[in-house]
């Protein structure tokens, strides 16, 4: 199991959500960070979890990590999701 899994496509906002459970941020601070409802930060940990194929938050962190979706950045000491270049 040393090979990597295929690098995970996720939506803007679903990358967001997986950089605050990567920073181990709750629901609750997740909703009032982007000003969305508590449903709606559930249904991206959802999605997220989903994507990865996984049941929970660690999981589905583990998995992003493992198949190069996220990842620490030492320089600048913070995660960062790899998201494909779309159009502005």
């Amino acid at each position: 199991m040393d090979e990597k899994m295929k690098v995970i496509e996720l939506t803007p906002r679903q990358a967001q959500v997986l950089i605050c459970l990567a920073e181990d941020m709750s629901s609750k601070q997740i909703f009032r960070q982007f000003n969305i409802s508590t449903r709606t930060v559930m249904a991206h940990t959802l999605a997220i979890k989903a994507a990865f194929n996984v049941y929970t938050r660690t999981g589905a962190l583990a998995a992003a990590v493992k198949c190069g979706t996220l990842r620490w950045d030492d320089e600048h000491e913070q995660w960062i999701c790899a998201q494909r270049q779309g159009k502005a």
